[in-house]
């Protein structure tokens, strides 16, 4: 059996894949120092919550419980390799651990309706019981393996869910927070959720993927949290309201001067009706801005590429790229000639076409010329020397 030499130095590990379960438990056992673990999915449907049992993690100050988008792309492949019960199962084994030193909890788990209360219940525990050292918090709810679950009556709150929420999140606050629930609206509990989304007033960083948020519930966040907010991403945000489509007023996130990270992606139906005002009053803290779905005139879009004084990366998806909507040429050859941003995305949001020529990039002595718009992908970095250079269309970008 694989062993370490000296596990009392062992102070994290992760495990990526399945694992055999004899190989688990060697490994695990004699691990008293632990501060990080993290563990897949697929690790957790290879073992039974008796190779969970014997572990105790009295120095653990990250607990990560993964597993990836990809891994349900194909659901039902997902659905006869994998014993979604098992897995859920271990998850809740793993919940109810002490945990006396935790910081840092993040928990992914595919989910099914069968067992909705016992998840929840042992997500509100595990807060409940850490919540005095407790500074992050991410939770993602995997719907695409329980499609059945939009076609359902939703249960009435349950009265012990309540109890126990309303003791987990009194004088709970977080630093960090991120939910990726899929259409958490269709959820049991997500008015539990979202009260205590409302309810933090210390946030620094904040996620919400998936999510149709109303601009009502996104200026309650930044009211609670203006202080401390520093990277706010907020997928998706409607931009309609009783069938009326209605502008993002930017003009709430400038009370936010330690801002520095913002990405918004709308819902809209048209792309020919600008989705935000007042971009000027957008906090000059910001470094990273990423923008999605949703219109910005063309004039927007000049200002923030180039006038906001300490904005390094821009990315500009769906943004319109005709009429008064997106980037335009001259714009772009503005931004090639200042050299300020140090990342641009756009994707569709292009507005015009590059001359034949391309436009030279300045460099005199290694010269280059942006070319071509990849299915209307344009990705460009500064090089070592100061100049932009083409990163292509599978380039990977700054997550928040």
């Amino acid at each position: 059996m694989p062993q370490f030499k000296s596990p009392e130095l062992v102070e994290t590990i992760h495990f990526c894949d399945r694992v055999h379960p004899p190989f688990f438990q060697a490994l695990m056992s004699p691990l008293n120092t632990l501060k990080e673990f993290s563990i897949h999915l697929a690790a957790l449907n290879s073992i039974t919550a008796e190779h969970l049992s014997p572990l105790q993690f009295p120095h653990l100050d990250k607990l990560a419980i993964w597993g990836g988008i990809q891994v349900f792309q194909d659901q039902w492949r997902f659905k006869e390799e994998w014993n979604i019960a098992r897995i859920n199962g271990n998850i809740i084994a793993l919940l109810q651990k002490p945990y006396p030193s935790l910081k840092i909890l993040m928990v992914e788990f595919p989910y099914d309706s069968s067992c909705d209360k016992n998840i929840t219940m042992a997500l509100l525990e595990v807060i409940l019981r850490t919540k005095a050292k407790l500074q992050t918090l991410a939770i993602e709810f995997n719907l695409l393996v329980d499609q059945d679950v939009t076609n359902r009556d939703l249960p009435t709150e349950d009265l012990e869910i309540i109890n126990l929420a309303s003791r987990a999140f009194q004088d709970l606050r977080l630093k960090n927070l991120e939910l990726a629930p899929y259409c958490l609206y269709q959820l049991p509990h997500a008015d539990m959720w979202e009260r205590f989304v409302q309810e933090q007033t210390r946030l620094q960083y904040f996620i919400a993927m998936g999510v149709f948020y109303t601009q009502e519930s996104l200026q309650e966040i930044i009211s609670h949290n203006f202080v401390t907010l520093s990277h706010l991403c907020i997928s998706r945000i409607s931009l309609y309201d009783n069938d009326v489509f209605r502008q993002i007023d930017c003009a709430i996130f400038e009370p936010c001067e330690n801002l520095t990270h913002l990405v918004l992606r709308g819902w809209t139906l048209t792309l020919s009706v600008k989705g935000m005002i007042h971009v000027e009053r957008l906090p000059k803290s910001l470094k990273e801005i990423d923008i999605g779905e949703m219109a910005l005139l063309s004039e927007d879009v000049k200002y923030l590429a180039l006038r906001m004084p300490q904005l390094e990366h821009l990315e500009l998806r769906y943004v319109g790229n005709r009429d008064e909507m997106g980037m335009r040429l001259e714009t772009l050859e503005e931004i090639m000639r200042a050299r300020k941003l140090k990342t641009i995305l756009l994707q569709r949001s292009f507005n015009g076409s590059l001359p034949k020529d391309g436009i030279f990039n300045g460099d005199e002595q290694y010269p280059e010329f942006i070319k071509d718009l990849k299915l209307g992908f344009l990705t460009l970095e500064l090089n070592a020397r100061g100049y932009y250079k083409e990163m292509g269309s599978n380039a990977n970008f700054r997550p928040l």
